[in-house]
Protein backbone atom coordinates (compact mmCIF):
# COMPACT_ATOMS: atom_id res chain seq x y z
CA UNK A 1 0.00 0.00 0.00
CA UNK A 2 1.09 3.59 -0.73
CA UNK A 3 -0.24 6.72 0.94
CA UNK A 4 -2.43 8.89 -1.31
CA UNK A 5 -2.13 12.62 -0.66
CA UNK A 6 -5.41 13.21 -2.47
CA UNK A 7 -7.42 10.68 -0.49
CA UNK A 8 -5.42 10.77 2.77
CA UNK A 9 -5.37 6.99 3.04
CA UNK A 10 -3.32 4.05 1.80
CA UNK A 11 -4.12 2.72 -1.67
CA UNK A 12 -2.77 -0.24 -3.69
CA UNK A 13 0.61 0.45 -5.26
CA UNK A 14 -0.72 0.22 -8.85
CA UNK A 15 -3.21 3.05 -8.33
CA UNK A 16 -2.37 6.02 -10.63
CA UNK A 17 -1.19 8.38 -7.86
CA UNK A 18 0.70 10.83 -10.08
CA UNK A 19 -2.16 11.24 -12.55
CA UNK A 20 -4.70 11.53 -9.74
CA UNK A 21 -2.75 14.35 -8.08
CA UNK A 22 -2.21 16.17 -11.40
CA UNK A 23 -5.91 15.92 -12.25
CA UNK A 24 -6.99 17.24 -8.86
CA UNK A 25 -4.58 20.18 -8.99
CA UNK A 26 -5.76 21.09 -12.49
CA UNK A 27 -9.47 20.64 -11.75
CA UNK A 28 -9.24 22.47 -8.41
CA UNK A 29 -7.90 25.49 -10.26
CA UNK A 30 -11.10 25.63 -12.32
CA UNK A 31 -13.81 24.09 -10.17
CA UNK A 32 -14.22 26.17 -7.03
CA UNK A 33 -17.04 25.83 -4.49
CA UNK A 34 -17.60 29.58 -4.41
CA UNK A 35 -18.12 29.81 -8.19
CA UNK A 36 -19.78 26.49 -9.06
CA UNK A 37 -21.27 24.91 -5.96
CA UNK A 38 -23.18 22.07 -7.63
CA UNK A 39 -20.42 21.01 -10.01
CA UNK A 40 -17.77 21.26 -7.28
CA UNK A 41 -19.77 19.08 -4.87
CA UNK A 42 -20.27 16.38 -7.49
CA UNK A 43 -16.62 16.55 -8.57
CA UNK A 44 -15.26 16.43 -5.02
CA UNK A 45 -17.38 13.46 -4.02
CA UNK A 46 -16.57 11.47 -7.15
CA UNK A 47 -12.84 12.22 -6.91
CA UNK A 48 -12.78 10.88 -3.37
CA UNK A 49 -14.71 7.77 -4.37
CA UNK A 50 -12.22 6.85 -7.13
CA UNK A 51 -9.60 5.94 -4.53
CA UNK A 52 -12.00 4.33 -2.08
CA UNK A 53 -13.51 2.02 -4.69
CA UNK A 54 -10.11 1.07 -6.13
CA UNK A 55 -8.98 -0.03 -2.68
CA UNK A 56 -12.29 -1.87 -2.16
CA UNK A 57 -11.64 -3.76 -5.38
CA UNK A 58 -8.09 -4.71 -4.37
CA UNK A 59 -9.08 -5.86 -0.89
CA UNK A 60 -11.95 -8.01 -2.17
CA UNK A 61 -9.56 -9.64 -4.64
CA UNK A 62 -7.18 -10.44 -1.78
CA UNK A 63 -10.01 -11.92 0.30
CA UNK A 64 -11.20 -14.18 -2.51
CA UNK A 65 -7.73 -15.40 -3.44
CA UNK A 66 -6.84 -16.01 0.19
CA UNK A 67 -9.97 -18.05 0.80
CA UNK A 68 -9.62 -20.22 -2.26
CA UNK A 69 -5.91 -20.85 -1.77
CA UNK A 70 -6.47 -21.76 1.88
CA UNK A 71 -9.58 -23.93 1.64
CA UNK A 72 -9.72 -25.11 -1.98
CA UNK A 73 -12.60 -27.51 -2.59
CA UNK A 74 -13.06 -28.00 1.14
CA UNK A 75 -14.78 -24.71 1.80
CA UNK A 76 -18.08 -25.04 3.63
CA UNK A 77 -21.20 -22.94 2.97
CA UNK A 78 -19.87 -20.16 5.19
CA UNK A 79 -16.69 -20.00 3.14
CA UNK A 80 -18.68 -20.03 -0.09
CA UNK A 81 -20.69 -17.09 1.21
CA UNK A 82 -17.51 -15.15 2.02
CA UNK A 83 -16.11 -15.86 -1.46
CA UNK A 84 -19.35 -14.76 -3.09
CA UNK A 85 -19.30 -11.56 -1.05
CA UNK A 86 -15.71 -10.90 -2.15
CA UNK A 87 -16.56 -11.35 -5.83
CA UNK A 88 -19.64 -9.16 -5.41
CA UNK A 89 -17.44 -6.47 -3.93
CA UNK A 90 -14.75 -6.82 -6.59
CA UNK A 91 -17.04 -6.38 -9.59
CA UNK A 92 -19.29 -3.81 -7.93
CA UNK A 93 -16.40 -1.67 -6.68
CA UNK A 94 -14.55 -2.02 -10.00
CA UNK A 95 -17.47 -0.65 -11.98
CA UNK A 96 -18.07 2.03 -9.35
CA UNK A 97 -14.44 3.15 -9.68
CA UNK A 98 -14.86 3.60 -13.45
CA UNK A 99 -18.18 5.39 -13.06
CA UNK A 100 -16.81 7.65 -10.31
CA UNK A 101 -13.93 8.68 -12.58
CA UNK A 102 -16.34 9.49 -15.39
CA UNK A 103 -18.60 11.34 -12.96
CA UNK A 104 -15.74 13.58 -11.85
CA UNK A 105 -15.03 14.27 -15.53
CA UNK A 106 -18.71 14.95 -16.09
CA UNK A 107 -18.68 17.66 -13.42
CA UNK A 108 -15.62 19.21 -15.05
CA UNK A 109 -16.87 19.19 -18.64
CA UNK A 110 -20.26 20.45 -17.53
CA UNK A 111 -18.61 23.37 -15.75
CA UNK A 112 -16.57 24.05 -18.91
CA UNK A 113 -19.86 23.98 -20.91
CA UNK A 114 -18.59 21.18 -23.14
CA UNK A 115 -21.75 19.09 -22.99
CA UNK A 116 -24.49 19.15 -25.60
CA UNK A 117 -27.53 17.59 -23.95
CA UNK A 118 -30.85 17.16 -25.76
CA UNK A 119 -33.97 18.16 -23.78
CA UNK A 120 -34.79 14.59 -22.75
CA UNK A 121 -31.30 14.21 -21.26
CA UNK A 122 -31.09 17.47 -19.38
CA UNK A 123 -30.57 15.74 -16.02
CA UNK A 124 -26.80 15.80 -16.42
CA UNK A 125 -26.19 13.91 -13.17
CA UNK A 126 -27.79 10.73 -14.51
CA UNK A 127 -25.34 10.15 -17.36
CA UNK A 128 -23.32 6.94 -17.71
CA UNK A 129 -19.74 6.77 -19.11
CA UNK A 130 -20.99 6.11 -22.64
CA UNK A 131 -23.33 9.11 -22.33
CA UNK A 132 -20.49 11.41 -21.33
CA UNK A 133 -18.61 10.41 -24.48
CA UNK A 134 -21.72 10.69 -26.62
CA UNK A 135 -22.70 14.17 -25.46
CA UNK A 136 -19.26 15.75 -25.31
CA UNK A 137 -19.07 18.50 -27.87
CA UNK A 138 -17.04 17.85 -31.00
CA UNK A 139 -14.20 20.22 -30.25
CA UNK A 140 -10.42 19.95 -30.73
CA UNK A 141 -9.94 20.07 -26.97
CA UNK A 142 -12.42 17.23 -26.32
CA UNK A 143 -11.18 14.83 -29.00
CA UNK A 144 -8.66 12.91 -26.88
CA UNK A 145 -11.07 12.49 -23.96
CA UNK A 146 -13.84 11.28 -26.29
CA UNK A 147 -11.42 8.73 -27.74
CA UNK A 148 -10.44 7.39 -24.32
CA UNK A 149 -14.06 7.16 -23.20
CA UNK A 150 -14.94 5.28 -26.38
CA UNK A 151 -12.05 2.86 -25.91
CA UNK A 152 -13.24 2.22 -22.38
CA UNK A 153 -16.91 1.65 -23.11
CA UNK A 154 -16.35 -0.74 -26.04
CA UNK A 155 -13.71 -2.82 -24.22
CA UNK A 156 -14.31 -6.45 -23.24
CA UNK A 157 -13.22 -5.68 -19.68
CA UNK A 158 -15.82 -2.95 -19.22
CA UNK A 159 -18.54 -5.22 -20.61
CA UNK A 160 -17.43 -7.99 -18.26
CA UNK A 161 -17.55 -5.68 -15.24
CA UNK A 162 -21.06 -4.57 -16.14
CA UNK A 163 -22.42 -8.02 -16.91
CA UNK A 164 -21.08 -9.73 -13.79
CA UNK A 165 -21.95 -6.75 -11.55
CA UNK A 166 -25.51 -6.84 -12.87
CA UNK A 167 -25.70 -10.59 -12.34
CA UNK A 168 -24.57 -10.55 -8.70
CA UNK A 169 -26.45 -7.34 -7.86
CA UNK A 170 -29.84 -7.90 -9.44
CA UNK A 171 -30.36 -11.61 -10.13
CA UNK A 172 -28.41 -14.11 -8.04
CA UNK A 173 -24.96 -15.24 -7.05
CA UNK A 174 -22.75 -16.72 -9.77
CA UNK A 175 -23.74 -20.40 -10.27
CA UNK A 176 -20.61 -22.40 -9.49
CA UNK A 177 -19.76 -25.51 -11.49
CA UNK A 178 -16.65 -26.59 -9.63
CA UNK A 179 -13.65 -25.49 -7.64
CA UNK A 180 -10.18 -26.61 -8.71
CA UNK A 181 -6.67 -26.19 -7.38
CA UNK A 182 -3.76 -26.72 -9.75
CA UNK A 183 -0.16 -25.92 -8.73
CA UNK A 184 -1.28 -23.30 -6.23
CA UNK A 185 -3.34 -21.62 -8.94
CA UNK A 186 -6.76 -22.18 -7.47
CA UNK A 187 -9.69 -21.12 -9.59
CA UNK A 188 -13.44 -21.41 -9.85
CA UNK A 189 -15.56 -22.13 -12.90
CA UNK A 190 -19.02 -20.54 -13.03
CA UNK A 191 -21.77 -21.88 -15.26
CA UNK A 192 -23.10 -19.97 -18.23
CA UNK A 193 -26.51 -18.39 -17.69
CA UNK A 194 -29.09 -16.60 -19.77
CA UNK A 195 -28.48 -13.35 -17.91
CA UNK A 196 -24.68 -13.42 -17.85
CA UNK A 197 -23.48 -12.94 -21.41
CA UNK A 198 -19.79 -12.23 -21.70
CA UNK A 199 -18.22 -11.16 -24.98
CA UNK A 200 -21.68 -11.18 -26.55
CA UNK A 201 -22.44 -14.84 -25.95
CA UNK A 202 -23.35 -17.22 -23.15
CA UNK A 203 -20.19 -18.75 -21.76
CA UNK A 204 -18.61 -20.17 -18.66
CA UNK A 205 -16.55 -17.79 -16.56
CA UNK A 206 -13.28 -18.99 -15.05
CA UNK A 207 -11.94 -16.83 -12.23
CA UNK A 208 -8.49 -17.16 -10.72
CA UNK A 209 -5.89 -14.88 -9.18
CA UNK A 210 -4.41 -13.93 -12.56
CA UNK A 211 -7.86 -13.07 -13.94
CA UNK A 212 -8.57 -10.70 -11.05
CA UNK A 213 -5.12 -9.12 -11.14
CA UNK A 214 -5.45 -8.51 -14.87
CA UNK A 215 -8.83 -6.88 -14.31
CA UNK A 216 -7.40 -4.66 -11.57
CA UNK A 217 -4.46 -3.69 -13.82
CA UNK A 218 -6.91 -2.78 -16.59
CA UNK A 219 -8.92 -0.73 -14.10
CA UNK A 220 -5.82 1.18 -12.98
CA UNK A 221 -4.80 1.92 -16.57
CA UNK A 222 -8.31 2.99 -17.57
CA UNK A 223 -8.57 5.40 -14.64
CA UNK A 224 -5.07 6.71 -15.35
CA UNK A 225 -5.85 7.40 -19.03
CA UNK A 226 -9.07 9.25 -18.19
CA UNK A 227 -7.42 11.36 -15.50
CA UNK A 228 -4.64 12.36 -17.90
CA UNK A 229 -7.16 13.65 -20.43
CA UNK A 230 -9.17 15.37 -17.73
CA UNK A 231 -6.10 17.27 -16.56
CA UNK A 232 -5.24 18.24 -20.15
CA UNK A 233 -8.75 19.56 -20.63
CA UNK A 234 -8.13 22.02 -17.79
CA UNK A 235 -5.13 23.41 -19.64
CA UNK A 236 -7.16 24.45 -22.68
CA UNK A 237 -7.45 28.22 -23.21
Amino acid sequence: MVFSKVHQLDLPSNFPFTEMEAFKVAADSILRPETSVEAWQEYAGATNLIGWRFRNCHEDMERWVGSLNTHGENGDFEEEYLRDRALFGFFTAGLSCIESTCYALLALVNHLTLLNLPPQKMDKWRLYPQDVEKYLLERPETGALKTKLKELTVSDEYERLKQVRDRVTHRSNLPRNQTLGISNNAHQVFAKTISTKLYGEETELTINELFLKDMLAWLAESVRALLVEGARLCEQP
